[in-house]
């Protein structure tokens, strides 16, 4: 129960509150960053509503934000900027790398569902994913945003996997089962 009760608390204070001081995905250039989004509610067509971006200097840190906005419970945490709130955090659904092996600066989604929602990526991260680590099983990359163009599609839940051909292509992401 003090968990959840921490776990909430964490969710809440996120959806409310100035995120970073270094500013939502404004990195210093030539600097790696680590930023983490919480799904806060899915669109009709599928489109995740993602949190604004929480940014580090360190992966640790990214890391151990994740793991603080995790919860099993699945609640809904009132939230006044969404109509139904923010579904509580169960598991980093991907994150994505510029580098190969799980290298460079990245971007992770934390979630509770693999069930097909997407979302596009920030203008400064289109087109430089290289790898994703999987929380779900598959993750399939788009060329363009809303999951248009063409498509890769990588499997291993629990595993990093580098984006070959796909690589630098990614404008939009879907988590799927």
């Amino acid at each position: 129960m003090r968990r959840g009760v921490w776990c909430l608390l964490v969710v809440a204070v996120t959806l409310v509150s100035p995120l970073s001081a270094r500013g939502e995905l404004e990195p210093e250039p030539g600097e790696d960053y680590h930023c983490v989004a919480v799904v806060a509610g899915e669109e009709e067509d599928g489109e995740l509503v993602l949190t604004p971006w929480v940014c580090y200097g360190d992966p640790d840190d990214r890391d151990a934000r994740a793991l603080e906005l995790t919860d099993s419970s699945q609640r809904r945490i009132p939230d006044p900027g969404l109509d139904k709130g923010a579904l509580a955090a169960s598991f980093t659904l991907g994150t994505h790398y510029d580098g190969y092996n799980g290298t460079g600066s990245s971007l992770t989604v934390v979630g509770g569902s693999c069930s097909g929602g997407w979302w596009n990526t920030p203008s400064n991260f289109s087109n430089k994913t290289s790898s994703s680590y999987h929380g779900c099983p598959r993750l399939r990359h788009y060329d363009l945003p809303n999951k248009g163009g063409a498509s890769w599609t990588t499997t291993g839940s629990g595993s990093t996997v580098n984006l070959t051909s796909f690589n630098n292509r990614t404008e939009s992401v879907q988590y799927l089962p």
